[in-house]
């Protein structure tokens, strides 16, 4: 199952997640109201952590991607899936520590985001 993530508060340098909802089971086609969704499966990034302080996130389908700071590649991951209408931001197992820093969204829809 995919849980979206509305809300990411940090609190004290912790992430803390207010989950609500969840989307149809892996590999659904649904969406929330459980109608099938017509037209390709959507994008899929998947962020992995290289090193101690770098991530990349790679789009499943091409390979291609970003690397750098946690905070980069996960923003610019979700610009372009809103850009081309919504997708999936997949974190690998590992811990993805944003330090001090937090993500910024405006008006993102139809981007899950899960673990692996």
């Amino acid at each position: 199952m995919t849980v979206r993530i509305r809300l990411a508060i940090i609190l004290a340098s912790v992430p803390v997640f207010l989950l609500v909802g969840t989307a149809g089971a892996v590999g659904s086609t649904a969406d929330r109201s459980g109608r099938e969704l017509v037209g390709s499966p959507a994008s899929t990034y998947v962020v992995s952590r290289i090193g101690a302080v770098s991530y990349l996130a790679v789009l499943e389908s091409t390979g291609a991607g970003s690397f750098g700071p946690l905070k980069s590649v996960v923003e610019s991951a979700v610009l372009r899936l809103k850009q081309s209408g919504g997708g999936t931001i997949s974190f690998t197992a590992g811990d993805f520590d944003l330090g001090s820093e937090h993500f910024e969204f405006e008006q993102i829809a139809d981007i899950d985001f899960k673990g692996q």
